[in-house]
């Protein structure tokens, strides 16, 4: 009999505690796969677009070779022509993107331009987002020289101060340059040269351009203005502005005429 209560007593606390518990936990453990199912699904729509990207590429590749002699497209080589096109099928909805995959791709298919192509640009285009296509785009088209500056506070010497003493700097900022892109922050543009830089396809120079007003995009920053609001709140600091360039790298310059311009 009490082994008949017991059993009885310890159903109810099943049914009452551990069992409702159990039955959130499995649906809570359930929605997991449907998350991941929901996330990867776009995932999905590539692998079963892909075929349909890659005949679109053939037929974009065929306007790019249009002007081309038949006799004249041959293979392109496996080490270039594999990786590029396993990128360029998920970089449809790009079309910065597309067109520095596109661009070595026809070149490489090309005999006259097939050596210019090298391994490297594919692996870099791997390393680019939209933005630095367009920010590289903008190098191409002005002449591959971009005014920059390095801003830094200067405040003058505390204690004894000799006449002529030069101020000292308490800290420099990031690098801005005259480069402006609608619908996009300073500092995304920032991030982009940043990258651009690491990668090897610009560098930043020492150099001062004597043109007019080369510079004035400085002061006009918003980066100068939260720096002015900032930190200049008395006479005894200012912003010390240090004149440079940005300039695109001899490699820079080839990945350019490879990779943003199509053939002509």
């Amino acid at each position: 009999m009490d082994l008949k209560i017991n059993s009885k007593i310890a159903n109810k606390i099943y049914d009452d505690v551990f069992h409702p518990a159990a039955v959130q936990m499995g649906e809570a453990i359930a929605r997991i796969p449907r998350a991941i199912n929901a996330a990867l699904s776009p995932l999905d729509q590539w692998i079963l677009h892909r075929n349909f990207n890659l005949e679109q590429t053939k037929r974009i590749l065929e306007e790019k070779l249009s002007s081309i002699n038949p006799d004249e497209i041959v293979s392109p080589p496996p080490y270039i022509a594999i990786p590029a096109l396993e990128s360029i099928s998920y970089c449809m909805n790009s079309k910065e993107l597309f067109d520095l995959y596109s661009n070595p791709l026809s070149k490489a298919l090309y005999i006259n331009t097939q050596n210019t192509v090298h391994p490297a640009f594919i692996e870099i285009i791997k390393q680019l987002s939209p933005v630095d296509a367009l920010v590289l785009r903008e190098f191409a088209h002005r002449n591959h020289i971009i005014p920059a500056a390095k801003l830094s506070i200067l405040s003058k010497r505390t204690g004894v101060h000799i006449v002529g003493q030069p101020q000292e700097e308490s800290f420099s900022l990031e690098l801005i340059s005259d480069i402006h892109l609608s619908g996009f922050s300073e500092q995304i543009l920032r991030s982009s040269v940043d990258n651009l830089k690491r990668l090897g396809l610009i560098a930043l120079q020492d150099i001062c351009l004597n043109e007019p007003n080369a510079y004035n995009f400085v002061q006009n920053s918003e980066l100068y203005h939260s720096l002015f609001s900032e930190h200049i709140a008395s006479a005894d600091k200012c912003i010390q502005t240090h004149k440079k360039i940005l300039s695109t790298t001899s490699f820079g310059l080839t990945f350019c005429d490879v990779c943003i311009f199509g053939i002509e």
